[in-house]
């Protein structure tokens, strides 16, 4: 089995190999291939990297969407978009046959099979807009108890240990609060970047903490094993295809 994981960003080998440590080790044990694939780098050298309004999410979402297109013809089994605004998840179950997967929409469905409120834990206030987003067009805001912050940016991997400790406080102090508080009896982060920190919470708290994730990759080839994809009915093939137009486009942003 062949899932291609996208990445919403453009991204160095370094990074990459980062991001595949982060395939699931019972999928990495098995005969599943996960291929992390990053967007192109079609951006400006000054563009941001990360999307704080609708129109930069507009533009990231393009190039999700370029990049798994082609997935079907490539011999993929399923693609796995990891971010937890799930960028191009319909346009993509549009265009493709084979099962595509969301890391928040499968997130939130997890959610909502181990407990009945869950709270979503995150860095700053500049990305709520898309949770919110998230949240209302799957019908799921009732269920969120609260979206708390840790109101500072994410901690580089080269940096003190005195700092990464710091942080991960800063989101057990909050998941905690949304438990006690806010009435939450799951804790999911916002992220897919937050493995390491949902690692640690999930030692220290006493409800469940999901990894969006790993959690997206597991469904991806639970999906393929039980033959099974997303409904046509709700996500109609295109009448027809124009995968050069958007390439097109993407050539002239180059």
């Amino acid at each position: 089995m062949r899932i291609k994981q996208i990445i919403p960003f453009p991204l160095g080998p370094a990074d990459l190999a980062l991001r595949a440590e982060h395939v699931p080790a019972h999928v990495r044990a098995g005969d599943t291939v996960v291929e992390t694939v990053p967007v192109r780098d079609s951006f400006a050298p000054d563009a941001p990297r990360a999307a704080t309004t609708y129109y930069e999410w507009a533009l990231l979402e393009a190039f999700v969407l370029e990049a798994g297109l082609a997935a079907e013809d490539e011999g993929y089994d399923a693609v796995v978009i990891d971010t937890t605004t799930d960028s191009s998840l319909r346009a993509l179950r549009s265009r493709l046959g084979i099962p595509v997967v969301g890391a928040g929409m499968t997130a939130y469905a997890m959610a909502l099979t181990v407990g009945r409120r869950f709270s979503i834990v995150t860095y700053t206030d500049a990305h709520r807009f898309l949770v919110e987003d998230s949240l209302r067009g799957y019908g799921l805001r009732d269920h969120c108890a609260s979206i708390r912050v840790i109101d500072a940016p994410p901690v580089l991997l080269d940096a003190k240990p005195e700092a990464q400790a710091e942080e991960i406080e800063r989101f057990v102090a909050e998941a905690e609060a949304a438990i006690a508080d806010d009435g939450a009896d799951t804790i999911l982060v916002a992220s897919t970047t937050m493995h390491k920190a949902a690692a640690a919470m999930a030692e220290r708290l006493p409800a469940p903490v999901l990894d969006p994730g790993p959690i997206a990759i597991s469904v991806a080839e639970l999906l393929v094993r039980l033959r099974l994809s997303h409904s046509k009915v709700a996500y109609p093939a295109p009448g027809r295809i124009q995968d050069e137009l958007l390439r097109g486009l993407a050539d002239a942003g180059a």
